[in-house]
């Protein structure tokens, strides 16, 4: 279950304020994610980061073209519907799972999802797949669940 897991935060810091970046883009290799984190308070740039999800730490910039990438994002899901693009405010990573916490940059929603390393696809809070759906355009984001199936 992802909940009960020992996670280690990876939320890097900015070397000009101190603030935790923001990971705008995020993409997961066999082994390495790479991350691509901006600071909202000093508006620095854009910078890449691979951390190795296997050996627990940050690497060098390594080539990821040759092997297959998944894309790991999240869409707001508020009240308010707003169905933007979601940041990483905060990632962790233990040895199944990433914990990631975003947040939509328009209407400030909140969102915690657990994505599994192994399957390539969230999980929900007790480690299963997610239940059937009815509906596919209420829940865009289900389609990354790991095992989604539509009735």
């Amino acid at each position: 279950m992802p909940h009960t897991q020992c996670y280690e935060n990876i939320t890097r810091r900015c070397e000009g304020c101190a603030r935790s970046l923001i990971a705008v883009e995020m993409v997961l290799g066999s082994q390495l994610l790479q991350t691509n984190l901006y600071c909202l308070t000093c508006a620095g740039s854009l910078t890449s980061y691979y951390y190795d999800v296997k050996e627990r730490g940050y690497v060098d910039a390594r080539c990821l073209a040759k092997e297959p990438r998944w894309s790991v994002s999240w869409l707001c899901e508020s009240r308010s519907g707003c169905q933007i693009s979601s940041s990483a405010t905060r990632i962790e990573v233990s040895v199944r799972f990433l914990r990631i916490e975003f947040s939509c940059p328009t209407c400030l929603g909140r969102a915690t999802r657990y994505y599994d390393l192994e399957h390539h696809g969230y999980a929900d809070v007790t480690g299963r797949i997610v239940p059937r759906f009815r509906n596919r355009f209420a829940a865009r984001n289900y389609t990354q669940y790991v095992g989604a199936q539509w009735e």
